[in-house]
């Protein structure tokens, strides 16, 4: 019997960053923290990196790096569940739930609260979407931002 495919959801890959102004906008204590431990929790957000490959994630969280084996359990229109192996804290494979809004945007929850990703564009990515942009106009499709005699 063959081995089963490798699953894997394109939307997940890619670099991805904590976004910090939704996380923390949405971000409710359960615990009341004076206002120097507080600004201090929050100042992790929008720091870590994280970047999806077939079967692996790697992040970065300042000096912090992490690689874990991933795979995807499930996915639907806005959703992907994943099983990774959080072998750095509890040595235990853990499931996620990846809760997409467009392409570009992520969270995922942590208890009662979101942290938010967005997606890193490279610069030839950055590069190849203006390229799409100016040669689409070059032949017939100006798109909303040209301009018209």
């Amino acid at each position: 019997m063959p081995a089963p495919a490798l699953k894997t959801d394109r939307r997940l890959l890619g670099t991805w960053r904590s976004d910090r102004q939704p996380t923390v906008a949405g971000w409710r204590f359960i615990k009341r923290l004076t206002s120097e431990r507080r600004r201090k929790f929050l100042d992790i957000f929008g720091r870590l990196r994280v970047t999806y490959t077939r079967t692996r994630i790697r992040g970065v969280l300042r000096e912090y790096r992490f690689t874990q084996r991933y795979e995807v359990l499930a996915a639907d229109s806005d959703t992907v569940a994943i099983r990774y192996e959080d072998a750095q804290l509890t040595g235990e494979w853990r499931i996620e739930h990846i809760h997409f809004e467009g392409r570009d945007r992520y969270w995922i929850a942590l208890g009662a609260n979101r942290e938010w990703f967005k997606r890193v564009r490279n610069r030839a990515a950055q590069e190849n979407a203006r390229r799409q942009h100016r040669d689409g106009a070059l032949v017939g499709n100006p798109g909303p931002l040209a301009r018209h005699p």
